[in-house]
């Protein structure tokens, strides 16, 4: 069995690990200096990089849908599915800035949260195989458990 793979077989996954490589220079920034503003300001230029990649890959041409490992197919549905993500993302990340302003501490870990979780719902939109559906589904699902508890100290919490 060949088990090497070339780089122009995981491009088909290219927006994913942007929005991948997001969450982990988010992570990094967060632990050199914690500034909410450039948290933010990183989290939605990945996302926007990841869109403007999946638009190249939806509307540049010579697109053929590609296997990736036998464990994830990437076809036009999978590309618009992922688009409707990344821009709830977007959205969620532009709207939660002004909300998550006036919290006192822990407001840079919103945004690793959220990217993780955006990472794990492109990568279960993409899903060929019950194996990768369901670490997809649980790199999705944990941190929108973090998110939910993300307001436990107000009186209006939602867990």
């Amino acid at each position: 069995m060949n088990f090497t793979m070339s780089f122009s077989e995981l491009m088909p996954l290219a927006p994913v690990m942007i929005v991948a490589l997001t969450a982990i220079v988010v992570m990094i920034l967060t632990a050199i200096k914690r500034n909410h503003n450039l948290i933010a300001t990183a989290s939605v230029v990945g996302l926007n990089l990841a869109a403007a990649y999946l638009l190249l890959m939806m509307f540049g041409g010579n697109f053929a849908p590609a296997s990736v490992m036998g464990m994830f197919m990437i076809d036009p549905f999978t590309l618009l599915y992922q688009l409707v993500i990344l821009i709830a993302a977007l959205a969620c990340s532009t709207l939660s800035h002004a909300y998550i302003e006036t919290y006192k501490d822990n407001r840079e870990e919103l945004y690793i949260l959220m990217l993780c979780s955006v990472t794990g719902a492109m990568l279960m939109v993409s899903s060929s195989h019950y194996a990768s559906f369901f670490i997809s589904l649980e790199l999705m699902s944990i941190p929108v458990y973090g998110l939910l508890a993300y307001t436990h100290q107000r009186s209006k919490s939602l867990e």
